[in-house]
């Protein structure tokens, strides 16, 4: 594959793909342009891609796993709440260190433009919100958040969050790094207050 060492091959494409998709929309992107900006032929693309659905789907899981990276950090956390808060951590931390993955997997509509078969994404997509409800509920059952739900609490705090970073991704707020991190926590920490009995 041109000068890419074969073993980085994939992730090069995946790179590539990942920035173009954000740039012009998945749906404006061809394999043929993903390989022009790889500097490899289109054919060379289809050894490691089956189609650009494939590709996609494998831009998807390879998010969402990075994504349960950074959410598994609240795994350490002593009470049900110091998880809650390691998670939100994680999610902050992954959407300012990992913009492009967090823009195709959280605010573009055009993600999964085209996929005919989502169980795939699904699979890998499903438990890092499954994780956030658990962590909820553990806190509900702690006392540490009012019963409102441990389902509607985590999707309310999902958009929230998500809503923070857009603001901070669309440039609405001129947020340095720094600020946008303090600002998330601020409104994050104001947000659980809501919640707490």
């Amino acid at each position: 594959m041109g000068r890419i060492a074969e073993g980085e091959a994939r992730t090069v494409i995946l790179a590539h793909a990942r920035e173009l998709f954000v740039q012009e929309g998945a749906q404006n992107v061809s394999l043929r342009r993903i390989a022009k900006a790889v500097g490899v032929t289109p054919m060379a693309l289809y050894r490691h891609f089956e189609s650009k659905e494939d590709l996609q789907v494998q831009l998807l899981r390879d998010g969402f796993r990075t994504f349960d990276d950074y959410l598994a950090r609240s795994e350490s956390g002593a009470s049900a709440e110091e998880r809650l808060l390691l998670l939100v951590d994680g999610f902050r931390d992954f959407a300012l260190d990992e913009p492009a993955y967090f823009e195709l997997m959280f605010l573009s509509s055009q993600t999964l433009d085209g996929l005919r078969d989502r169980r795939e994404v699904r699979k890998v997509a499903r438990p890092t919100f499954r994780r956030l409800v658990d962590c909820v509920a553990a806190c509900i059952a702690s006392g540490s958040l009012v019963d409102r739900g441990a389902e509607p609490i985590a999707l309310t705090l999902l958009a929230q969050a998500t809503g923070l970073v857009a603001l901070h991704r669309s440039g609405t707020f001129r947020w340095s790094k720094a600020e946008a991190r303090s600002r998330f926590d601020a409104s994050f920490a104001a947000t659980l207050d809501a919640y707490r009995p």
